[in-house]
């Protein structure tokens, strides 16, 4: 169950305030609901991907190739690069560092879980493939203290579609 609240949605009528918008999704033991319809594909074959401005050359490079350059957008925050895969203003989100936790992951994945997708770890779905790489929770990350423990050390994708998410680990393996 994870629940999202994204605090700068909207104006008031008046224009003086800010409004928010909650998103909420539960996927456990074949039940999946979420508050929002799961986004209807955009029109052609080309997909979208957010991404940090930062993020290696590398990755900007192998994902240039699978998708059209107004395609490939850039983003700060990684609840609200999710949240652009949740809202389907994004096919995938790509993370090559282990800049976020676990915390930071955990809520949108839900809702991603209960609309037919999911966030997986990178270095694990490049290295063993897609069926072992969904994220996980529950287990401290070994060889590290403090916050690190919880870190998503090997970068994540997130996404919607897995067909999507095949064409995404398919351009950046052997690329970073």
């Amino acid at each position: 169950m994870g629940v999202i609240n994204q605090p700068f949605h909207h104006k008031d009528q008046d224009g003086s305030r800010w409004r928010g918008q909650c998103f909420w999704g539960v996927s456990c033991d074949g039940l999946n609901l979420c508050s929002l319809p799961k986004p209807k594909p955009g029109p052609g074959p080309d997909l979208s991907v957010v991404l940090s401005s930062s993020e290696k050359p590398s990755v900007k490079d192998a994902l240039s190739r699978v998708c059209c350059p107004d395609k490939l957008m850039f983003a700060s925050g990684a609840g609200f690069k999710i949240l652009c895969v949740i809202q389907g203003l994004a096919d995938v989100y790509v993370l090559s560092e282990g800049s976020t936790f676990k915390w930071d992951s955990c809520s949108p994945h839900a809702l991603l879980r209960a609309m037919g997708g999911g966030v997986v770890d990178l270095r694990e779905a490049l290295e063993s493939g897609l069926t072992r790489a969904e994220l996980t929770y529950h287990r401290a990350n070994s060889g590290v203290t403090g916050a690190d423990c919880w870190a998503n050390a090997g970068g994540l994708v997130a996404y919607r579609d897995k067909a999507q998410l095949s064409k995404v680990i398919e351009a950046l393996r052997g690329k970073i």
